[in-house]
């Protein structure tokens, strides 16, 4: 899921609609923002199953996801297969 910034957001919508992302997403009217604070953009969250935030980055690698993925466990293998 995303969460977009924007201050329009019909055009965050639009353009997620145009590059053809799959997952859901919400518009912030501030509640993130008060919750977690502004680092930046893109801005990357990983909870886990037990809702705790394990990865909090902002521009972050790929590889530095798939690290953070892989920690949650074995049944995860499949999020952090390279894809190359």
């Amino acid at each position: 899921m995303s969460i977009d910034v924007a201050d329009d957001a019909s055009a965050a919508q639009a353009y997620l609609v145009k590059m053809h992302y799959p997952w859901p997403n919400f518009h912030d009217h501030g509640e993130v923002d008060a919750a977690f604070g502004t680092d930046g953009v893109p801005r990357t969250i990983l909870v886990d199953a037990k809702g705790e935030i394990v990865f909090d980055r902002v521009s972050s690698t790929p590889e530095e996801l798939r690290g953070a993925i892989a920690k949650l466990g074995p049944e995860y293998a499949a999020a952090v297969a390279d894809r190359h």
